[in-house]
């Protein structure tokens, strides 16, 4: 009732304001568009009981109707602004009609079709109820792109004039159930790394990215010596520059923690001990002179009231210390651990301990991660045996886990046995080259693990 007795309204004011402006028009005409427009009025505001001041919808037609009784019925001019503002508000009225008058009506599609900018997850943007793929928006915004499926990125892309994509093909590819993409490969016959390509890279590695692609070559996160270890391994060629040389940790804390931005605490020298294991009934993997040798770390900082008292007032992070294992065993291994530990009572809250697939997105001051792989089943190389890497030999995973830490990063595990050419062989090489400068320390598990304090070597 609203919308019809509005629109003819407006479709009455603009017969008037044409009539006024065409001399030859004559005055009975204009006379009796005026009287249907004041009847119009009149029907739905009685005298004296509305005033214009209270209804902005309203205010526009009164004042209309006062000026063309003023002037006699004499040329008047009715700004375009105006009648198109009571026509937006007639489409406005026939959104909110029609959102509620269906039948999965909610107050939802009449909010998010009316609104200018609106934000969700790919797959809840999609949700037929609201309707907005429907409708095209001039613009749409795909983070993580790279990490999306094809049928995720097509929700929003089937809504979009015009899209800007933005993701990180180096890091976590998107995914795909092992079953699906073994089933994929086998009847389409194709590779398994063709298959977890996202749409993102196949596009950014196009001719098409030439002109509509570019990278971005500075980041915020990762002081300098943690960015070179990740620039010049998984970023080559791209000389990517960290944009952040001064700490977040205060300064009280930095000098209990660890004087240089990397450290990698070496299992090396413990033989067999250091070696990886394979839970009972599990695929999985630990790795027990790891983990011990994090909870010697951890305990040994949190001893310290300094340390101790900031990892408990910090707000400005999630967790202040965070540990990313490579393996789920070895994250569920840590985590037993850490609860029999003095350390126990910072357990998710100023500590976080997680998986490396969990971590992408995310950032700490301090990152402790855990390699977890370590034996002798891998290629001869310089007549020994090196590591067999399982999916340590995807960059993807390895770039995520190097590339969480802000101020401070220890890298638990072995340092000299990885195949040459492999990931964590070129960040190792990366860290040597850091060393020689004085830029990084090593330390030795064992000290770690046998809660002493000391024996700390400085290379270089």
């Amino acid at each position: 009732m609203v919308e019809t007795t509005i629109n003819d309204m407006v479709s009455s004011i603009e017969r008037l304001s044409m009539a006024s402006r065409d001399p030859n028009d004559s005055n009975k005409r204009k006379h009796n568009l005026l009287m249907s427009l004041e009847q119009q009025i009149a029907s739905v505001i009685p005298e004296g009981e509305v005033s214009t001041d209270d209804n902005e919808m309203l205010e526009v037609p009164n004042a209309v109707v006062s000026q063309i009784i003023k002037l006699d019925c004499r040329p008047i001019g009715l700004g375009d602004d105006k009648i198109e503002k009571l026509r937006e508000i007639i489409r406005l009225a026939k959104d909110f009609i029609g959102a509620s008058s269906s039948v999965s009506r909610s107050f939802e599609p009449f909010f998010a079709g009316t609104r200018q900018i609106v934000a969700g997850t790919c797959v809840g943007l999609g949700r037929r109820s609201l309707g907005l793929t429907t409708t095209p928006f001039d613009l749409v915004i795909v983070d993580e792109a790279a990490r999306c499926t094809a049928s995720e990125l097509l929700v929003p892309l089937q809504a979009s004039r015009w899209t800007v994509m933005v993701g990180d093909h180096a890091q976590l590819q998107p995914h795909h159930e092992p079953a699906v993409v073994e089933r994929v490969s086998r009847e389409l016959k194709l590779k398994r790394s063709d298959i977890l390509v996202s749409d993102f890279e196949r596009v950014f590695c196009s001719p098409y990215a030439e002109t509509g692609g570019f990278s971005l070559q500075r980041q915020y996160r990762m002081l300098p010596a943690i960015n070179q270890i990740v620039s010049k391994t998984f970023y080559p060629g791209l000389n990517l520059s960290a944009g952040r040389h001064e700490p977040v940790l205060p300064p009280s804390v930095l000098e209990k923690i660890l004087e240089n931005e990397v450290a990698w605490v070496e299992t090396d020298s413990l033989g067999k001990a250091g070696y990886e294991t394979s839970p009972k009934g599990s695929s999985s993997k630990v790795n027990e002179a790891e983990a011990d040798a994090i909870v010697g770390l951890i305990e040994k900082w949190v001893a310290d009231d300094t340390v101790a008292r900031w990892l408990e007032s910090q707000t400005d992070y999630e967790a202040g210390i965070g540990v990313i294992c490579m393996y789920a065993a070895q994250r569920d291994l840590l985590k037993r651990k850490l609860n029999m530990s003095c350390a126990s009572r910072y357990l998710n809250k100023g500590l976080k301990v997680g998986t490396v697939d969990s971590y992408q997105g995310k950032e700490n001051p301090i990152v402790i991660l855990s390699l977890v792989r370590n034996n002798k089943n891998g290629l001869v190389v310089n007549g020994e045996r090196s590591i067999r890497e399982g999916f340590l030999i995807a960059p993807n995973r390895i770039n995520v886990a190097f590339s969480r830490a802000m101020d401070r990063l220890f890298i638990v595990g072995n340092r000299n046995a990885w195949r040459p050419g492999t990931p964590i062989a070129s960040a190792a090489s990366e860290f040597s080259e850091l060393a020689s400068q004085g830029r990084a320390t090593v330390i030795s598990a064992d000290t770690l693990i046998d809660r002493s304090i000391g024996n700390v070597e400085q290379e270089g």
